[in-house]
């Protein structure tokens, strides 16, 4: 073989080493870029989480306070009393869940990991159910008001909030147990989307319709506007939740960002307890005059006189029957 021949082949795999280190230089450079942009999103998605639950956190306490002390309970508002409480539970777990791995250095006792799992599951689930017991008891006083109104015991919501959240405690207990045992059943899955969705998903349509075919009655359609759009806002915003529980229990070892699943489902579920208070507000408030109302008075206007119109709904219903 000649010298020209020789320094030909020695220049080509020169050139092929050459740009076969560029790329690889290109490549690393290019992951570099992304890890640093989705670890920046990453931190402003958490801040933003955060200062979300600092609000919704707010606005429930101030929702509790006013339902459970300011306002004269009925059995409707029990039921959100109950939810509001579930709310505030679910955004508490949320921030301990970042505030716990600072307290601990970045190590996390199971203990913690433990309380953090139950509570969450916990009051998520109870959030669920009672949003599903308001949808149907809704259904029913729409559908059979007199029936409704001459059937449904005193104290019924108060009964069936406390079986919920024995019933939740169970649930949320087994499944943590069971999850440890390496027996993934998901029973919080099965419960939520079997049961809970399927019952949120039809009353919201036969509540949407009540409230375009009798907008008459004015009071009764501010309190089936809040329970419509709660129930629409939880099958938006609260099912994502349940989809990344499922994903972790079926598809764990398929190479699935979970941690990305993670932080968007947080958001929605956050998103999701934020936003009642604020439908409170803006449906109880005046839509003309520019006069100040406070969370109060629009609390009352939405839920305080639901006794009152529900029994007169009933009377009339009586007389013409």
């Amino acid at each position: 073989m000649t010298n020209s021949n020789l320094s030909f082949h020695f220049f080509e795999d020169t050139e092929s080493d050459l740009h076969e280190y560029i790329f690889n230089i290109s490549k690393d450079s290019l992951e570099l870029i992304l890890n640093h942009h989705f670890a920046l999103i990453s931190v402003i998605t958490s801040i933003l989480i955060f200062l979300a639950c600092i609000i919704g956190i707010v606005g429930n306490g101030i929702t509790i306070w006013i339902l459970g002390v300011c306002m004269k309970r009925n059995p409707f508002t029990t039921y959100i009393l109950n939810l509001a409480i579930a709310d505030i539970g679910v955004l508490i777990t949320v921030i301990s869940l970042y505030i716990l791995p600072f307290l601990f250095s970045g190590n996390l006792p199971i203990w913690g990991i433990c309380i953090c799992s139950y509570v969450q599951s916990l009051m998520y689930i109870t959030d669920q159910l009672i949003l599903t017991v308001v949808s149907i008891d809704r259904c029913v006083a729409v559908l059979f008001p007199i029936w409704h109104r001459c059937h449904r015991p005193p104290r019924l919501s108060s009964i069936v909030c406390v079986c919920i959240w024995v019933f939740s405690c169970l649930i949320s207990g087994l499944d943590i147990l069971l999850t440890f045992a390496n027996q993934f059943i998901l029973l919080q899955f099965i419960v939520n989307v079997a049961i809970c969705t399927p019952l949120m998903a039809v009353s919201t349509v036969i509540l949407f319709v009540k409230i375009y075919t009798k907008s008459q009655q004015h009071q009764r359609g501010k309190l089936l506007t809040v329970i419509v759009l709660a129930l629409f806002f939880f099958l938006i915003f609260g099912f994502p939740m349940n989809y990344f529980y499922f994903l972790i229990y079926y598809y764990f070892s398929d190479g699935i960002d979970l941690m990305s699943l993670l932080m968007a489902a947080l958001g929605c579920a956050v998103l999701n307890c934020n936003v009642n208070p604020v439908v409170y507000f803006l449906v109880g408030r005046k839509k003309k005059g520019r006069s100040r109302l406070s969370m109060k008075v629009a609390l009352q206007r939405v839920f305080t006189d639901e006794e009152i119109c529900g029994g007169q709904q009933g009377t009339r219903a009586e007389t013409q029957f």
